[in-house]
């Protein structure tokens, strides 16, 4: 089998491609909520204070789903004592649900920014 030599521009042409490639995948990180990008990841435990709101949605294909803005207090760690809201999202799916009641304790998966600071809160499971 005999290999092409590749010459000049050919060589600056396939460069400027995979630049351009690396570039784009770099560009295309979606830091949601526009908060900073996560830095660390911990669990902490919280109680449910109460439902702020509850509303349906329908999505494409006929799915249903809930979603609960939920008011809870951080009862353990660094944070001890600090009051938050999170959305809690309730599918037809009822294996990955976790439904929620005022006074529950659950256990929270908190994302900190580079600051140091809580960037999301999500409710991980009832303790």
């Amino acid at each position: 089998m005999k290999y092409k030599k590749i010459n000049s521009k050919e060589l600056i042409v396939f460069l400027i491609a995979v630049s351009l490639l690396i570039a784009l995948v770099v560009i295309s990180f979606d830091f949601s909520n526009n908060s900073e990008a996560v830095v660390h990841e911990e669990y902490l435990k919280g109680k449910v204070l109460r439902i702020v709101s509850e509303e349906a949605e329908e999505n494409t294909g006929g799915y249903s789903m809930r979603k609960q803005i939920i008011e809870i207090e951080i009862i353990s760690g660094e944070e001890k004592g600090k009051i938050m809201e999170t959305e809690n999202i309730l599918s037809d799916n009822t294996a990955f649900n976790i439904n929620v009641d005022v006074g529950n304790k659950v256990l929270l998966y908190v994302d900190r920014n580079d600051k140091g600071e809580i960037a999301n809160v999500h409710v991980a499971e009832l303790v």
